[in-house]
């Protein structure tokens, strides 16, 4: 039987400070209010229910930032993910996972934004949901649909609605 080695939890625990530090001090840098006098001042970090901020959580949760020596103020933006988008764009929130999708859309409209790259490979949690009766994509046609426009999901919604030979004005 071959075993995998495992990394130790220190090695790792440093890691994951060295890359909470690294994200929480690019987005205390960067936007319209940015300045020297920023950095003795809590960084905002935006924080939502998406599996993809959990180091968020785990890292307030196990006292990480304060070990690291940075003052953080974890934001909520839970159920607010389209204004959070404004917010960090206007420098009220200094830093928070966007899609990338939302990040290049941001920036592509002139805001001043930097991204870190966090890759993960995900199976995709988004989903459509209607009243029971609907079976298919078609049958939604001229019904009203919410989403966030402008968003990711705008886009994902407009491939689905296109692979099966149709457009979003129909909806």
């Amino acid at each position: 039987m071959t075993s995998t080695p495992q990394r130790p939890a220190r090695r790792t625990h440093v890691f994951s400070t060295f890359l909470i530090a690294a994200l929480a001090l690019l987005g205390a840098g960067c936007g319209p209010h940015a300045s020297s006098d920023r950095t003795h001042g809590p960084i905002r970090l935006g924080s939502y229910e998406w599996p993809g901020s959990y180091w968020i959580d785990v890292a307030w949760e196990k006292g990480w930032f304060r070990e690291a020596g940075l003052n953080v103020q974890r934001v909520d933006t839970n159920l607010k993910y389209v204004k959070s988008l404004e917010s960090v764009a206007d420098g009220t929130i200094d830093a928070m996972g966007f899609a990338q999708f939302d990040l290049v859309r941001y920036a592509a409209n002139g805001h001043d934004l930097v991204g870190v790259a966090a890759i993960d490979y995900s199976e995709g949690a988004e989903a459509l949901i209607a009243r029971p009766g609907y079976r298919h994509l078609r049958e939604l046609r001229g019904k009203r649909i919410a989403l966030a426009r402008g968003t990711y999901l705008e886009y994902l919604f407009n491939v689905i609605v296109e692979r099966e030979g149709m457009s979003l004005d129909q909806f």
